[in-house]
């Protein structure tokens, strides 16, 4: 009895490492498995980015195709939408197509197409659901910037009236205050003032805006300054409504 139990017992033990060898191999098996699903999910991946790729681009030439082939006034009517809709990028073309060629455009044509670029940079849409910055990064606001300064330009030069003019030099301003150039901002709101001496509200803007700049450590009563006149306004980004 002893001897059956102890060559029983020698059996068992024997049978111990086959047991781990097809363990092993079972999660060997496993794992190459696991990691070749993971190349095939790739692929696949990549196949689709490289599809999406290709049809991007011919979606994105046909639309331009068709805005080509739009009036002028047509465009910026549709520019105009889209700007107003918050939908900045999408109303750049339509802003380009309106001022390129054929008649002149007016200076509100140069400033709400200025105003889109600016809020381009500050635009976001949802990508796959999750909500993305329109630009890729600072250099691209920096540029989509100087591009909006060049319309402004063009659309102070167009503007004929005081209160076109005074438009112009107020929208500037405010888009100076928003990228931290207060005393550029300033200027610009106090030439505004100048331009159309008959707006009372540009005064009070541009003067309520200095008391802020002479005295940042203090704090304002709302809607008053120590002058006693209204406080600054937010920044306007919406678009002009002249043509």
């Amino acid at each position: 009895m002893k001897r059956r139990t102890r060559d029983q017992g020698v059996a068992a033990s024997a049978r111990e490492p086959d047991k781990e060898a097809s363990k092993l191999w079972r999660r060997r098996v496993t794992g190459r498995i696991g990691l070749a699903a993971a190349f095939v999910a790739l692929a696949i991946a990549a196949v689709w980015l490289i599809r999406a790729r290709h049809r991007a681009p011919e979606t994105h030439d046909l639309e331009l195709l068709r805005i080509a082939h739009l009036s002028q006034e047509a465009a910026y009517d549709s520019g105009l939408k889209l700007g107003r809709a918050g939908r900045h990028e999408e109303s750049l073309p339509y802003y380009r197509r309106a001022l390129a060629g054929g008649s002149e455009p007016t200076w509100a044509a140069h400033f709400n197409y200025a105003v889109s670029l600016y809020n381009v940079g500050f635009e976001v849409r949802e990508v796959h659901g999750v909500a993305m910055p329109a630009t890729r990064s600072s250099i691209e606001r920096v540029a989509l910037m100087r591009a909006a300064l060049a319309q402004l330009d063009t659309a102070e030069m167009l503007a004929t009236s005081p209160g076109d003019k005074a438009t112009v030099l107020k929208g500037r301003g405010e888009r100076f205050e928003i990228w931290g150039l207060p005393w550029d901002a300033f200027m610009q709101l106090r030439k505004a003032e100048w331009a159309d001496p008959s707006q009372p509200a540009l005064r009070q803007s541009s003067e309520s805006y200095l008391m802020v700049l002479r005295h940042p450590d203090e704090r304002w009563a709302p809607g008053t300054t120590r002058s006693g006149l209204p406080e600054p306004a937010a920044p306007a980004l919406g678009d002009s409504s002249g043509r």
